[in-house]
């Protein structure tokens, strides 16, 4: 009792009306009642509360005890929100701090009609007020923590909070939703956020498609911003994902969830598409896995050991019954480096070379061609005719790799040789002619096969590499 009449001793005259009642959730006279009601006073300190209407340069903030405004902030130390951003029509809101401010009030702006309602104080240094809030449209909300609010003094700003309102506001704070709403759905997010067609990724917890990140709605887990598969999709386009590493986008595009540095492609806002990268397969409708369909078949796949050569095979064989003279097309637009004749079984050989969207280069070999129809430097586009496959009987087929830099570059310094067809190793222990569910994707080759030696380079599996890149 001896703290409370010295406390109301301090308080100046024109501020000693005792539980003076304050609108817009404001706090009323500390220690002179401990009602908590909407728009009455005495919630203050409770029996130990606020230094009336004082102001003094113990104030936080910039202009505090001044009657100024603080500039604009994200968002001052102190506050806390029970959903930042907000996706529930209630929201509550509390501001902490060691000063024992007395008439004080949260003021809301922002769409809408935002209003706070006294939720009371707790603590004794630091102390922490508690509003709730409600009445707002989606938009951005400012919330001014002030002190001194009383007699007409509009009061002094502390601190200031700007958050995101995702969802309407109820009309009464005590009420769970506005016009029968309650929490967010994820489809109500996308409309306020504006993502693109009003898609989304809706995570049911079972998944990590928000990557961690997302906002609990009704109806999801998490709900974030919807993945660059499904841009692609909205807009037709063959996207491309720059994760912040490979530069794929070069910084356009749209930002999404699994794409931090942006999802980019033909038709998706902002983007500058990336060039290359679209592959097909070079025969039959030069699309469909794992060789081109209309007939076409993998005969023998990449590292499979075959005794009659000695060694395992450096490349995919792809044929057919028929498939003699069949037109070979590039699989991806590219520049022809090679298009020459070969003294070996492969006859004629063309190698292009084929940009990446990460700024990187592979190239396409393709061996058994019986014409050419391609010349070195030449501009290719996917699909375009290159030349046709050598007669060689039942067993008329292609033979085609696709080959890192490294590789490319070194039969490209032959004019198209030393792309041995077979190495001097035992090859993938296991692997089958044709055995396509256990062929790698990359095969490096050892040793040396009838004087060729691909001795410690990369070869890279076609059907798998034109499938993960396909157009």
């Amino acid at each position: 009792m001896r703290s409370r009449l010295f406390l109301l001793a301090m308080l100046p005259l024109a501020c000693s009306s005792p539980g003076a009642s304050s609108s817009s959730g404001s706090g009323g006279e500390g220690g002179s009642s401990s009602t908590t009601g909407p728009g009455t006073g005495g919630a203050g300190m409770g029996g130990g509360g606020g230094m009336g209407g004082m102001t003094s340069s113990t104030g936080v903030g910039p202009g505090s005890g001044s009657g100024g405004s603080l500039p604009m902030l994200p968002c001052d130390a102190g506050f806390a929100f029970d959903s930042n951003p907000i996706t529930s029509p209630i929201l509550t809101v509390s501001y902490t701090n060691q000063t024992p401010y007395a008439y004080v009030n949260m003021k809301v702006t922002g769409p809408g009609a935002p209003a706070s309602q006294w939720g009371g104080v707790g603590g004794s240094g630091p102390y922490t007020w508690t509003y709730t809030v409600y009445g707002y449209d989606p938009g951005v909300l400012t919330f001014t923590f002030v002190e001194g609010e009383n007699g007409g003094n509009p009061g002094n700003p502390v601190a200031q909070c700007q958050i995101e309102a995702l969802v309407e506001g109820s009309t009464n704070p005590g009420s769970s939703g506005s016009g029968g709403g309650g929490q967010a759905s994820c489809a109500d997010l996308a409309q306020a956020n504006g993502w693109p067609g009003g898609t989304f990724t809706c995570d049911d917890g079972t998944h990590n498609w928000c990557a961690g990140t997302g906002t609990p709605t009704s109806d999801c887990v998490r709900c974030c911003s919807p993945s660059c598969g499904v841009l692609a999709q909205l807009y037709n386009s063959s996207a491309s994902c720059d994760d912040g590493n490979n530069g794929a986008c070069k910084g356009s595009g749209v930002l999404t969830w699994d794409c931090k540095a942006g999802c980019c492609g033909p038709g998706i806002p902002n983007s500058q598409p990336p060039t290359g990268g679209a592959f097909g397969y070079p025969v039959g409708d030069k699309s469909t896995s794992p060789a081109g369909g209309a007939g076409w078949q993998v005969w023998q796949v990449l590292g499979h050991y075959w005794d009659v050569y000695g060694g395992a095979h450096l490349a995919e064989d792809i044929g057919k019954a028929g498939a003699a003279n069949a037109a070979v097309s590039s699989v991806a637009d590219g520049v022809v480096l090679v298009s020459a004749p070969n003294g070996s079984s492969y006859v004629n050989v063309i190698l292009i070379q084929h940009p990446m969207p990460d700024g990187t280069s592979v190239c396409s070999f393709y061996g058994h061609l019986a014409t050419r129809t391609v010349s070195p430097g030449q501009t290719v586009k996917r699909g375009d005719q290159i030349g046709t496959v050598l007669d060689q009987g039942s067993n008329s087929h292609l033979h085609y790799f696709i080959a890192p830099k490294s590789l490319c570059d070194k039969i490209a310094g032959l004019n198209g040789g030393g792309a041995c067809g077979y190495d001097g190793s035992g090859g993938v222990p296991g692997l089958g002619h044709a055995d396509l569910a256990n062929a790698p994707e990359s095969y490096t080759a050892s040793g040396t096969n009838n004087g060729c030696s691909l001795n410690g380079y990369q070869i890279l599996a076609p059907h798998d590499f034109i499938d993960a890149h396909h157009f």
